[in-house]
Order: C-alpha cells, then sequence, then structure tokens
C-alpha cells in the first residue's frame, strides 16, 4: 500500500535537509535508477518519475537537477518514505549517502 503523501517526519527531514548537497553528489550519477527502487517501495508514483526525468532532460537541466528533484519529492512523500529510501539507497549501493543518514546501518 502506498504511504499517504505528507511531509516526512521532522528528524528524517532534518537529515536530509542538513545533508542535501552531498545527498545530491551522491545520488547524481543514476537518480532515475533511485527513483524506480522508490517507485519499486511505492514511495513515488508515475507522476514523481516524470518529474525527475523531466529535469534530467530539460535542455538546461542535468543529472545533477533530476537529483535534487528526487530528494524534493521525498520530502514530502510521507511517513515510510524515509526507511524505504534508507532500503533503496542500500539496494542501489548508495553507501556514502546511506552513512551520511544512518551510519550505524553500514
Amino acid at each position: 500500500m502506498p504511504c499517504v503523501k505528507g511531509r516526512l517526519l521532522d528528524e528524517q527531514y532534518n537529515k536530509i535537509q542538513s545533508n542535501y548537497i552531498e545527498l545530491v553528489a551522491d545520488i547524481k550519477y543514476d537518480p532515475m535508477g533511485l527513483a524506480r527502487s522508490l517507485f519499486q517501495y511505492q514511495v513515488f508514483n508515475d507522476d514523481d518519475l516524470e518529474k525527475i526525468e523531466r529535469e534530467a532532460r530539460r535542455d538546461d537541466g542535468s543529472k545533477t537537477d533530476a537529483a535534487a528533484k528526487l530528494l524534493d519529492i521525498l520530502l514530502n512523500c510521507g511517513s515510510l518514505a524515509y526507511n524505504n529510501f534508507i532500503k533503496a539507497l542500500d539496494d542501489n549501493k548508495y553507501y556514502n549517502a546511506l552513512f551520511r543518514l544512518e551510519p550505524g546501518k553500514i
């Protein structure tokens, strides 16, 4: 069952916000792959995937922009999103990003 849209819990929101620039740098290599994983975990929907892909396809867009859009959407994906984001980071071997958010998980 997909999670209800809404802002992440404050602690989770703040973790992502305080590491935002570093997380964008970590996930910019394949933001669509990570977005697809979040789709499989029912965090993202088709519309979210399209928004991220659109950022990467824009004339002045880039994978960095797509990674930033992914995080922006994630911040408002509800209470189950953060834990599924952590799982998706692990699945996609984004260990630097995972360590930034949850150092005890590695």
